[in-house]
């Protein structure tokens, strides 16, 4: 198990900051999508890519867009895995 432990406090719309080493690690850039699992009493945090062939550039501005205003109201959407993750994505693209 790694050694890197960061700190850090939820805001009050439920949203953390991930440290930069930890991205590093993990290679997440901005923009990027990552899964939130929770085992046992753990959340892990798995970098997930989303091809390029699966939504247009402008499906994903308008998704990305849909998410901020989401993001902004408080809104959100859960899903259980990756798959529900896609076929949540594609409803919002129509």
């Amino acid at each position: 198990m790694s050694k890197l432990f960061k700190l850090r406090q939820v805001n009050q719309k439920n949203q953390i900051t991930l440290p930069n080493e930890i991205c590093k690690k993990l290679g997440i850039h901005g923009g990027d999508y990552v899964k939130i699992q929770i085992v046992g009493n753990a959340s892990v945090i798995v970098p997930i890519s989303i091809s390029e062939k699966d939504f247009s550039a402008t499906e994903v501005k308008a998704m990305n867009a849909d998410i901020t205003r989401q993001l902004k109201s408080g809104e959100n959407t859960q899903c259980k895995d990756l798959s529900v993750a896609k076929k949540h994505l594609k409803r919002l693209k129509k």
